[in-house]
């Protein structure tokens, strides 16, 4: 791991951080998971479960400064998760708010 953001001020009591990998087992890859979203049971309507959770994402890790949205993305997604108490599974669809309109 070379490094984690701490949850945004005002995030729900028990918001996972997100951390940041490289070096691992994907040669020229960089992964963002969240770390602490495990100890929030996820509700799935579908199995009529609860389930145990971490989300990550990989991407190419050719960038050479900054760390690009996917921090942020998870944040908003483990946030979105912890808020509605569902949990998404493998194959599933995240959906999110349309983009906002650029500023002139």
């Amino acid at each position: 791991m070379i490094g984690a953001w701490s949850p945004p001020v005002g995030a729900v009591q028990g918001t996972p951080q997100v951390a940041c990998f490289r070096e691992g087992r994907l040669s020229g890859a960089q992964a963002f998971a969240t770390v602490g979203l495990f100890r929030t049971p996820l509700w799935h309507p579908a199995s009529d479960r609860h389930f145990h959770l971490e989300l990550m994402t990989c991407e190419n890790a050719s960038r050479t400064n900054g760390y690009g949205h996917f921090p942020e993305v998870l944040e908003y997604v483990a946030g979105q998760l912890m808020a509605s108490g569902q949990a998404i599974l493998r194959g599933e669809v995240a959906r999110f708010p349309p983009h906002c309109p650029a500023e002139p």
